[in-house]
């Protein structure tokens, strides 16, 4: 009986000393932001140009003490977000339309600061760039979006969750307002 409960309490010692290496991403669910539109745009998806796959990094006196990935494919990932957003607003064709959009995804970084013990202690950026192409006009816009949460303490990857899943829903949406207007402006 003594073994079993030894092997149990190693279990359990086990299990709660476990650290999550990498972040998970939610499936995107559209935001219902952008009013239905009456045009359309070829979408030729999502191209990942950023320097490093390491999103979430931890900071204590300026110096880095882990750094996470994300166990989701990032491009992937936006480029099934972009295509819910632009279906909910009826914009997704299929190699009919004059205009096509590609985004660039420059940068993705979230860092939590473990020295500051302000309402700021973790910052999110994204960075992404929008290129539509009409005719033998090209219109680029960099979208960048920040945000910003207090946390008492990170453990591991999983404490970024939050942050992340919110800043990159929103960048799609942002991203999807901003191609909207571009092309109401022409």
């Amino acid at each position: 009986m003594k073994n079993i409960l030894f092997i149990i309490l190693i279990g359990v010692v086990f299990l709660g000393c476990t650290k999550r290496l990498e972040t998970n991403l939610d499936p995107y669910v559209t935001m219902n932001q952008n009013k239905k539109q009456n045009m359309s745009v070829n979408f030729f998806g999502v191209k990942d140009k950023r320097d490093t796959t390491v999103v979430s990094t931890v900071l204590d006196d300026g110096l880095v003490q882990e750094q996470y990935g994300v166990s989701n494919n990032i491009k992937i990932w936006y480029r099934e977000a972009f295509i819910r957003e632009l279906k909910n607003v009826d914009m997704y064709e299929n190699d009919l339309s004059a205009v096509t959009v590609l985004v660039n995804i420059k940068k993705i970084e979230v860092t939590y600061n473990n020295d500051k013990l302000d309402k700021k202690n973790m910052q999110a950026r994204i960075t992404l760039e929008l290129v539509i192409k009409k005719g033998k006009k090209t219109i680029t816009s960099n979208i960048s979006i920040q945000q910003t949460a207090y946390k008492l303490t990170v453990s591991d990857a999983s404490d970024f969750e939050d942050i992340l899943n919110e800043i990159m829903k929103d960048s799609v949406s942002k991203t999807v307002s901003i191609l909207i207007k571009k092309l109401h402006d022409k």
